[in-house]
């Protein structure tokens, strides 16, 4: 389980400081597990960004004009490895 944070970081510089870009803060959950079926066959679960946060660029000396929102949702995986 990783719960990781991040504060607001400097994504760019300009010659004009009203058009610096910052990247807001943000907080996402990531779960991974697995259980090994026999010596040869693993099962894995990787859950990613459960917390559904959205990526948010803003720009200007107040850093509340938003410039970018990406939203990549949730990322569920089942992944069945076998070795040989």
């Amino acid at each position: 389980i990783a719960l990781s944070g991040r504060g607001e970081a400097l994504n760019g510089t300009n010659n004009n400081p009203a058009l610096d870009s910052y990247i807001q803060p943000i907080t996402t959950l990531d779960i991974k597990g697995g259980y090994e079926l026999t010596p040869n066959l693993k099962l894995s679960v990787e859950g990613r960004n459960l917390l559904d946060q959205w990526w948010v660029e803003s720009t200007g000396l107040d850093k509340k004009r938003m410039t970018t929102a990406t939203k990549g949702g949730r990322i569920l995986s089942l992944t069945l490895a076998a070795t040989f």
